[in-house]
């Protein structure tokens, strides 16, 4: 599994609108501010791109790359690679690894290479005008041509070809290829015929999928990843430190303990990061973050027109409750009194009685 925050060795928020950074060869969590390259290095990382149309390139490691709006690319490189398109037409690149591709909105490409390892993609929608290739050399008989899988009927063609196998697992399409016996898993391609699922984790760190129409997930103890599925999904992470990624519906997504790291992804979000340092991400939609007296010093990565965020149990001193949509509203906050401000690269840290919520990107230009 890709590092937890709290296995960050180095942080690094680029300069507004500097869109080029670089990790190091150590685990690092880098924020972009404008389009531009990451690269991330070796070492476990976790990188955040920007609005605009970034290159994310995770190196050696176990990486976590999110793009973020814009038409982006991602590479994760060697190691076992959670790659998050987020909104826009993105390209994502699944390297030598079993590796985990989730493109968000938009029309996003999947590639594939020969040794790819045993990969799964959460999202495939050809609907939207998403699509599958795989390089040259990597399927039987394909010669010097590459592959693209552009619909249902493109993929029940690819299933009939020699050296290709498919299984049905539950709400997943496995497919087996190549001379090598890599496996690309089609979430919600298999059994779509199930009702909501409950689905409990153990007290191990688990790697959990939801179904295609709901799901109640409680993750329970151990580092756990948890990738909602479709339908309205309730996410619970548990005590430690949890990887949880929404799906397509309205989701309600809490970590409880730990420091957590919470997508939202598509649809209109209610996001909760509980006790601990967590990083919020809510993702197309206008999404909802809570926050309760002593929760911790919090990121929230892509605020913007639509979201919101509440404070409950006089997290602001003086207000038993409070919701905030704008900047404005932030200021009024701060000229209250309820808040102090930290501005750091392209951040703004507002310090409470209940915690702090570090914001990225926040076009913070009111007086202070």
């Amino acid at each position: 599994m890709v590092s937890t925050i709290a296995d960050i060795d180095v942080t690094k928020i680029a300069a507004k609108g500097q869109g080029n950074i670089a990790g190091s060869s150590k685990d690092d969590l880098l924020f972009m501010s404008g389009a531009g390259i990451a690269q991330a290095g070796d070492g476990d990382d976790i990188v955040f791109g920007s609005d605009g149309n970034d290159s994310l390139r995770g190196d050696a490691g176990n990486d976590l790359l999110y793009g973020g709006a814009g038409d982006d690319t991602l590479s994760g490189g060697v190691g076992d690679d959670v790659l998050l398109g987020g909104a826009g037409n993105d390209v994502l690149f699944a390297g030598l690894g079993n590796d985990i591709l989730s493109g968000g909105d938009g029309a996003d490409k999947f590639f594939f290479e020969l040794n790819s390892g045993n990969d799964r993609i959460t999202d495939l929608n050809f609907e939207e005008g998403d699509f599958i290739t795989f390089a040259i050399g990597t399927v039987e008989d394909m010669g010097n041509r590459k592959l693209t899988i552009a619909s249902q009927a493109d993929l029940d063609a690819f299933l009939g070809r020699p050296g290709v196998s498919s299984e049905v697992k539950g709400s997943d399409l496995v497919i087996k290829y190549g001379p090598n016996g890599d496996t690309i898993t089609l979430q919600g391609f298999g059994d779509k015929s199930g009702s909501n699922l409950h689905i409990a984790g153990s007290s191990a760190d688990n790697t959990i999928y939801g179904g295609q129409n709901g799901n109640v997930i409680n993750a329970g103890h151990g580092d756990d990843a948890v990738f909602a599925g479709g339908g309205k999904t309730t996410v619970s992470g548990g005590a430690d430190h949890d990887l949880i990624v929404g799906g397509a519906g309205n989701d309600l997504l809490g970590g409880q303990e730990g420091a957590d790291m919470i997508f939202g992804s598509a649809g209109n979000d209610k996001i909760s990061g509980g006790r601990g340092d967590d990083i919020l991400t809510g993702g197309s939609g206008d999404d909802t973050f809570n926050f309760k007296f002593g929760d911790g010093k919090d990121t929230i990565v892509d605020f913007s027109s639509g979201d919101k965020v509440n404070l409950f149990d006089g997290y602001a001193a003086g207000y038993a409750q409070t919701s905030i949509s704008t900047v404005e509203d932030l200021q009024a906050l701060v000229t209250a009194g309820a808040a102090k401000v930290d501005t750091m690269g392209d951040s703004v840290t507002f310090h409470f009685a209940g915690g702090d919520i570090k914001f990225i990107g926040l076009d913070w230009s009111l007086p202070v």
